[in-house]
């Protein structure tokens, strides 16, 4: 099967999908570059970073093409007209919500900020209203992709836990007009659940900051692997890759409860904890401490179930499982 991956971004979505497609098909049949005729492909990755600042090479593919997948790895509510293509055949979603009347309200309000939030009334055009946007969730060509974890062939993890539990984020700095109201409650947020992790004893508490590289990967997963439990919250969108890391630390996630749609998701008190509020985050970490073999136990199971159903190879699985 040969691939074609459109693509000039490297942030985590693309990286932890670059790699589940080359364990999956292996590294000679992903392309990077249209080395081939368009046909010789079987399937055509589209992202929407791609769309973004090439849509005229796009307009190529499309009309020579009827086998393209669209990606979308952004972490905002928003779906690109180009849902509606006839070739493009599917179009994955990593912010996938269902329509819920409780969803309803935010998916509007969302819609609407993010459009704002750029300045730019381009967006209006290139992204589907509320009515496209719900005629869009109930059609089935469109699916959810959640993140999952970068694998690192160096880690092993650690079967001393020294640590109750740890919690490393970065706290936004650029405070700028493009994402101010979602960056002052991320803020807040992680300020907030910070103070009540450091009345636990035992805790590790990271604050970096987004403009430094914070700490080396496998430092953070030993850092994880060596907690009872880790806690986990939302950064621009509720798709994080630390959901998907603490588990394979082996470390039991804590985390909001998550609000996008993960098909298999972890079972809540078999391989992670979910809450709502501060109260129930405080409930649940003093339930690990008081249980650590329990924890433990968890922490391994959890670990085996994202390793076998949502590792980077899953995921492109999941993409090619989607078009037979």
């Amino acid at each position: 099967m040969k691939l074609l991956f459109l693509s000039k971004a490297r942030g985590v979505g693309e990286i932890m999908l670059i790699n589940g497609f080359i364990q999956l098909l292996g590294k000679n049949n992903i392309h990077f570059e249209l080395s081939l005729p368009l046909d010789e492909y079987n399937v055509i990755l589209l992202f929407r970073d791609f769309v973004i600042s090439n849509f005229s090479y796009v307009r190529y593919v499309l009309k020579h093409s009827n086998n393209i997948v669209f990606i979308d790895v952004f972490d905002d509510p928003l779906i690109h007209k180009l849902f509606f293509h006839p070739n493009i055949v599917a179009y994955f979603k990593r912010e996938f919500y269902d329509i819920s009347f409780s969803n309803f309200r935010f998916l509007l309000t969302s819609q609407y900020k993010y459009y704002l939030s750029y300045f730019s009334t381009k967006n209006m055009f290139n992204f589907l209203n509320l009515t496209e946007m719900i005629k869009a969730y109930r059609s089935s060509k469109l699916k959810p992709l959640p993140l999952s974890y970068i694998e690192n062939p160096n880690f092993k993890p650690s079967d001393s836990k020294t640590i109750n539990v740890s919690y490393m984020v970065n706290l936004p700095k650029s405070l700028n007009i493009k994402h101010k109201l979602s960056t002052i409650n991320i803020l807040k947020e992680r300020i907030s659940i910070a103070k009540v992790l450091k009345q636990f004893k035992n805790s590790f508490i990271y604050l970096g900051s987004e403009h430094r590289k914070g700490l080396p990967h496998e430092t953070y997963l030993k850092i994880l692997s060596q907690s009872l439990c880790a806690v986990s919250t939302y950064g621009m969108g509720f798709d994080t890759v630390r959901y998907w890391e603490i588990p394979y630390s082996g470390s039991v996630l804590i985390s909001r409860k998550p609000r996008t749609l993960i098909p298999n998701n972890l079972k809540e008190g078999k391989h992670a904890f979910f809450f709502d509020n501060l109260k129930e985050l405080k409930r649940h970490i003093e339930y690990i401490i008081e249980v650590p073999d329990t924890a433990i136990k968890i922490g391994r199971e959890a670990r085996e179930f994202v390793m076998k159903f949502h590792s980077p190879e899953s995921r492109a699985r999941m993409i090619i499982n989607a078009l037979s």
